[in-house]
């Protein structure tokens, strides 16, 4: 029996060898040569030392599918990469570099009948592309881990410190308003005009406690928005900057954001 070929996204969710492919092109800007000298080090070691480049075929093919599905942006410079040849000395060979993006995701999503509009899929690229959120992403969702493709991983890891981040703070507040007043009241970073307005929300929030109103939902969102709030050369943490961004999203674009996270946890089996 002949075995059905495998589809672009099919290959970034195959466990193995695709997975891991994948999961090295989303890292960062790379190029094939430095993906077959980190993953197969032993044939790197062992190739013609008289050629320019060596890149394992398994890499090439990967690449040149997720290049015609639209799965890889290339990058604005080259990339030098060290090479050894023999009986001469090392250079630098510059080709550019080539990372994973988000379009896997959305025909995923696609699969699954949810659709991101180009706005939505404009605003989830601004949240989850940088370096460090990728970074972050591999870090929390390792590949070690059942079904943690990269696809999975992303949606995981938008779900945890987005959705539920936001959900559980608002709960938070709302139960227990004096401890975060304390926390915005000794927080350096958060403008005083921000800690003012906050503090003034806590305290109607202590007394409406228990009503189910717009108005406390607005409230509630001011209060995040400040303890969200930090100088960027003071932020290194990843889940943070993210998160910040996110409030800022709600901020002025609250129906866009709200249809996001509905998608992504449709596209999760969280949400109908």
């Amino acid at each position: 029996m002949v075995r059905p070929t495998r589809t672009p996204l099919q290959r970034i969710q195959d466990k193995g060898t695709g997975q891991d492919i994948a999961r090295r092109f989303f890292y960062t800007f790379v190029t094939p040569s430095m993906i077959t000298k980190q993953k197969y080090g032993a044939a790197w070691n062992m190739r013609d030392k008289t050629r320019k480049s060596f890149v394992m075929p398994i890499i090439q093919k990967y690449l040149s599918e997720w290049k015609a599905a639209n799965f890889i942006d290339t990058s604005r410079i080259e990339i030098p990469i060290t090479i050894e040849r023999k009986n001469t000395k090392p250079y630098n060979l510059k080709s550019y570099g080539y990372l994973l993006n988000l379009e896997p995701l959305f025909s995923f999503c696609k699969i699954k009948e949810i659709e991101f509009s180009q706005e939505e899929k404009i605003f989830l690229k601004l949240l989850l592309l940088p370096d460090f959120t990728r970074n972050s992403i591999l870090r929390w969702f390792p590949e070690v881990e059942k079904e943690n493709d990269i696809i999975t991983a992303t949606l995981k890891y938008y779900a945890r410190f987005c959705i539920l981040r936001y959900s559980n703070m608002a709960r938070d507040i709302l139960e227990n308003p004096g401890k975060y007043k304390k926390i915005i009241e000794h927080n350096k970073n958060i403008p005083k005009e921000l800690i003012n307005a906050s503090s003034r929300l806590l305290k109607n929030i202590e007394k409406k406690y228990g009503m189910k109103s717009e108005r406390i939902k607005s409230e509630t969102f001011e209060v995040i928005k400040a303890l969200a709030y930090k100088p960027h050369e003071d932020m290194f943490n990843a889940e943070d900057l993210l998160f910040r961004g996110y409030v800022s999203g709600i901020s002025s674009k609250k129906t866009l954001v709200a249809s996001c996270d509905r998608k992504i946890m449709q596209a999760l089996g969280l949400g109908s």
